[in-house]
């Protein structure tokens, strides 16, 4: 990853890094394609928690409803460098 050409915006993941890849391993990789005023948004599971190493960058998880399956809930892990004021 650290061979592409950012920083970037946004970045996003549907059920790829947070949810079926634990975003742990790849959060070195992925805050140098950050800048001042990047987000990134990730799929984890119900059942995530912060964990250390997140200190470096804003987050707030928030609870989503599916569309499928119909009573589902999953949660999204925003990340941001600046205080989240969301």
């Amino acid at each position: 990853m650290r061979g592409l050409p950012g920083p970037y915006d946004l970045l996003y993941t549907l059920y790829g890094i947070g949810f079926h890849w634990l975003l742990e391993h790849f959060l070195a990789d992925l805050l140098p394609l950050f800048h001042d005023r990047s987000v990134a948004v990730f799929t984890v599971p119900r059942e995530f928690r912060p964990f250390p190493g997140l200190e470096g960058v804003s987050h707030r998880v928030v609870d989503w409803k599916t569309a499928w399956p119909k009573e589902g809930w999953l949660k999204l892990l925003i990340l941001t460098k600046p205080v989240l004021e969301i």
